[in-house]
């Protein structure tokens, strides 16, 4: 349907080819019978919400008492994100923390350099400071994407999220 304002406009107002072009159109479309018309915002809002009702109503997609072929009833599954972007120090922390019994990772830093232990596995075999960097960079990625979560108030223990769990089982090979 197509509701046109019957309200009087000034003239002067309008592009005189356009007004022609629009007078064209609207009487095609009287033609056809889509055209309804109003003077203000509440007749259009009544005519409106009327012919809405009616359209429903007949509607077969509403009247039908069987449901749509393209409806299945069975919930379909859960899709799998995609695996992020990430390092291989950041995975094989991951993966070592949520085969953990408890998914934690502890990052404990003290006068003479960082541990870093997961699952019983220290990370940080030696005190170099690229070694540190490297390691603390897995860590901050695993949380900007959410795969771990920050459990202590001094960025020392962290715990794999659902995600972080996902996203191990798809990291980790099938036997």
């Amino acid at each position: 349907m197509l509701y046109f304002s019957s309200t009087p406009v000034a003239l002067d107002s309008v592009d005189p080819k356009q007004y022609e072009q629009l007078k064209e159109f609207k009487a095609a479309c009287y033609k056809r019978g889509l055209v309804e018309s109003f003077t203000d915002s509440t007749e259009f809002k009544e005519k409106f919400a009327r012919q809405l009702q009616l359209r429903l109503n007949q509607d077969e997609f509403f009247t039908s008492k069987s449901m749509p072929p393209s409806v299945d009833a069975t919930p379909e599954p859960m899709l799998t994100a995609p695996v992020p972007r990430l390092s291989v120090e950041a995975r094989q922390l991951l993966t070592e923390a949520a085969n953990s019994g408890d998914g934690t990772i502890m990052l404990m830093k003290f006068f003479g350099g960082v541990r870093l232990n997961a699952n019983g596995k220290e990370f940080i075999t030696d005190r170099s400071p690229k070694t540190r960097a490297i390691w603390e960079g897995a860590i901050e990625e695993l949380l900007r994407e959410g795969l771990i979560a920050d459990r202590g108030y001094k960025g020392e223990i962290f715990a794999v999220t659902r995600e972080g769990y996902e996203v191990a089982e798809l990291l980790s090979p099938k036997t």
